[in-house]
């Protein structure tokens, strides 16, 4: 099992533009190269991309589709990919985000997580 792993010391759990769902992790600044993004439109929209969008470490590794499911503790998300997802990402099976943040933004990224997640059964919460 091969797994990509990223202790985040930023957690961002809104888009900057507001122009959708949105979740960043990232290891050390906002121009970080190791970094994981979740997000979705607000609106669904029925051409294929009204699901989880995943960008690990730049556009060249992102896409709709990617995900299987997703669970969120209380200091890590652990994401396991889809068939497409491994195949994109050099064969791992799951993106590890390690993190500490205060209640309150922990919250928040519980709720984001939430719309990102909407109408599937792909989210799970472990202690959360």
């Amino acid at each position: 099992m091969h797994i990509l792993a990223l202790q985040a010391s930023i957690v961002v759990t809104e888009h900057p533009e507001k122009i959708c769902h949105f979740v960043g992790f990232a290891n050390d600044s906002e121009a970080s190269e190791n970094y994981l993004l979740l997000q979705r439109d607000f609106e669904s929209i029925d051409d294929g991309t009204d699901t989880p969008h995943l960008e690990w470490c730049g556009q060249r590794w992102s896409g709709y589709g990617l995900i299987e499911s997703a669970v969120l503790g209380a200091e890590h998300l652990e994401v396991m990919l889809s068939a497409e997802g491994m195949e994109l990402l050099g064969g791992a099976t799951h993106v590890g985000v390690s993190f500490s943040i205060p209640q309150e933004g922990f919250l928040q990224l519980k709720e984001s997580l939430t719309h990102i997640f909407r109408g599937t059964s792909d989210l799970h919460f472990s202690n959360a």
